[in-house]
C-alpha cells in the first residue's frame, strides 16, 4: 500500500479481485477512503471521511459501491465512479463487521450480545407496585454471548461462520440455513482470529488464528497447516 498518512488499513478486496479499497487515517481523527488497482498499482481518493473513520467496509455484488459501517450507527454506499455517499440505513448499535454475500445479501454483526440481558418487569396496572413479590428489573436471562466477525458462505445453502465468545473462549461457529449451530474450532490459547476465508465450495474455511494457519471442515478434525 501507498506509504504516506499515518495508517492504511482495513483493506478489502472487490468481488472481481481487481481493485483494492483501502482506509487511511491521519492525526486528529482524519481519515479517507482509497481505492487502488490492483494490476497498475495505482491509487485515488474515493471520500474524504467526516468524523471518525468506518468501522468496516464491504464491496456491493457488482462492486459498483462499497458499504461503510460508521461509528455513528450508520450503514451507507459510496458510489465507486462518483464518490457519492448515501445513508442506507441506521442502527442501534454501531456494525462490527459486514459483509456482502455472492448473492447479494448484507451479513452484519450489530452491537454486542452481553451488553443486553432479559429482565422482568411487573405491568402496574394489574399489580399493586408498592408489594410486588419481584422487584422491577430482575434478570431473567444473563446474556453471556458475542459476535465478533461474521464470513458468509459462498453457497446460499451453505453455513455462515461466526467468531463467537460464548463460554470465555473465543471460538467458530458455523450456523447452517436450517437453524443447527455447530462449534468448529477449540482453541485453547487467547490468539485472535485475524481472518476466515470460506473455500470456493463452502465446506472448508481457513483460519488465520494469531501465527497460526487453520484449516476447518464439517467432514474433519481441525487441522493446523
Amino acid at each position: 500500500l501507498p506509504t504516506t498518512g499515518i495508517a492504511d488499513f482495513g483493506a478489502v478486496f472487490s468481488q472481481n479481485g481487481e481493485h483494492l479499497a483501502f482506509l487511511r487515517q491521519y492525526q486528529q481523527k482524519k481519515s479517507e477512503v482509497w481505492l487502488m488497482d490492483v494490476r497498475s498499482r495505482s491509487s485515488r481518493l474515493l471520500h474524504a471521511v467526516q468524523g471518525e473513520a468506518p468501522c468496516r467496509m464491504s464491496w456491493s455484488k457488482d462492486d459498483q459501491e462499497l458499504l461503510l459501517s460508521q461509528s455513528d450507527r450508520q450503514l451507507l454506499t459510496l458510489e465507486v465512479a462518483t464518490g457519492l455517499l448515501r445513508s442506507q440505513l441506521h442502527t442501534d448499535q454501531k456494525a462490527l463487521a459486514i459483509h456482502t454475500t455472492a448473492q447479494g445479501q448484507v451479513l452484519a454483526v450489530i452491537g454486542e450480545f452481553w451488553q443486553y440481558s432479559v429482565a422482568q418487569y411487573q405491568n402496574p396496572l394489574l399489580v399493586d407496585t408498592k408489594n410486588k413479590a419481584t422487584p422491577d428489573g430482575s434478570v431473567v436471562y444473563p446474556s453471556s454471548r458475542s459476535i465478533f466477525a461474521v464470513q458468509p458462505n459462498p453457497h446460499s445453502n451453505g453455513p455462515v461462520a461466526l467468531y463467537s465468545e460464548r463460554s470465555g473462549q473465543r471460538q467458530i461457529w458455523w450456523y447452517y440455513p436450517d437453524g443447527r449451530q455447530v462449534q468448529m474450532s477449540h482453541f485453547a490459547l487467547e490468539h485472535q482470529v485475524h481472518q476466515m476465508v470460506f473455500s470456493p465450495n463452502g465446506r472448508q474455511m481457513a483460519v488465520a488464528y494469531g501465527d497460526e494457519i487453520w484449516l476447518l471442515s464439517a467432514e474433519a478434525s481441525p487441522q493446523m497447516v
